[in-house]
């Protein structure tokens, strides 16, 4: 595979769908700030210990919500989103009940690990504006699913950035 292309150099790429469309367009914004939130999710996988954990599921389910913001057709997206919300809130709920000090929304920052899970809640909810933006208001069931799943990520990062 080559690592350059060409297709691109004038500003213009193609979606999955076929559809080719400007870089600046909101398509490939969201794209980017996926990609951005990715990369903070790595970051944050690099400090933590355990390997095969929810971060590295959240870093798969990233791909597929940019592949279906590329127009791949994803039939499953939906149901994978929403099994993946459940083990967010299971998790969200487990560090909730042993954080019984919390007043208010207030980062700790208490460690390098924790800045990086702060800094990944605010990309996450950037990256939720800019999909709402994209989505518009007649959403189907996958866009909604999709919102809500961003949504509870930043709880998600929030939620580690105190335990971390």
């Amino acid at each position: 595979m080559a690592i350059y292309t060409k297709n691109g150099d004038l500003g213009y790429s193609n979606l999955l769908d076929g559809v080719k469309k400007s870089k600046s367009s909101p398509e490939f914004n969201v794209l980017g700030k996926l990609d951005e939130l990715q990369a903070l999710i790595y970051v944050c996988l690099f400090y933590t210990s355990n390997e095969g954990n929810l971060l590295t599921e959240i870093t798969h389910d990233i791909q597929k919500i940019g592949s279906y913001i590329a127009g791949a057709p994803l039939d499953t997206l939906s149901e994978v989103l929403n099994l993946r919300l459940e083990a967010l809130e299971r998790e969200i709920d487990a560090i909730e009940e042993k954080t019984t000090d919390l007043k208010n929304f207030k980062a700790p920052n208490k460690t390098e690990l924790s800045l990086f899970y702060n800094l990944t809640r605010v990309k996450s909810r950037e990256v939720e504006r800019n999909v709402i933006e994209l989505l518009g208001a007649n959403l189907s069931q996958t866009d909604k699913i999709v919102i809500t799943y961003i949504n509870r990520l930043s709880d998600y990062f929030f939620a580690q950035m105190l335990v971390s």
